[in-house]
């Protein structure tokens, strides 16, 4: 069976293995899930099945973000290279031209993470774990469909 390393260590590749030989590997049966102290114990060790969420940004580290790009580092230094030679006009053109890119991305990225998080309220899953109700998900936890339906169960 090949491996892959990540933080945490060598980890089997889940997806490509049999059922029967994961159930065996996580000692556990589909019928009948885990017991509750089981679940807490996995859950204490392997933490629950979630995405951290990355801290988020003010508004001004967004606005300083917009100045970031290439190209637009590219135009700042042309402004300033026709302010120097005695280009007033460019220099302003340009830097009213970046400026206001700078405010309609900033005002895209903010409008996108407000739509993300809406939609991220609305795909919330709801899923019945069967026997013990469990709450949490940890490594080796099936899903399961059942007639249209998801349910995880907590076998593992």
């Amino acid at each position: 069976m090949e491996l892959t390393e990540n933080t945490a260590g060598p980890t089997r590749l889940w997806h490509a293995m049999k059922v029967p030989e994961v159930l065996r590997h996580w000692k556990t049966d589909p019928g009948r899930g885990l017991e509750a102290a089981e679940v807490q114990q996995r859950l204490s060790e392997y933490g629950p099945n979630a995405l951290e969420e990355p801290s988020p940004k003010s508004h001004l580290q967004r606005f300083a973000a917009q100045f970031a790009d290439f190209m637009i580092v590219v135009l700042i230094v042309a402004a300033l290279i026709g302010a120097f030679i005695g280009e007033p006009a460019d220099a302003v053109a340009i830097g009213a031209i970046v400026l206001l890119n700078a405010i309609v991305g900033f005002v895209q990225e903010v409008r996108a993470e407000r739509a993300m998080a809406l939609l991220k309220k609305l795909a919330g899953t709801q899923a019945i774990s069967a026997p013990s109700r469990a709450a949490n998900w940890f490594p080796a936890t099936l899903s399961c469909w059942m007639r249209g339906r998801r349910s995880r169960r907590t076998c593992g």
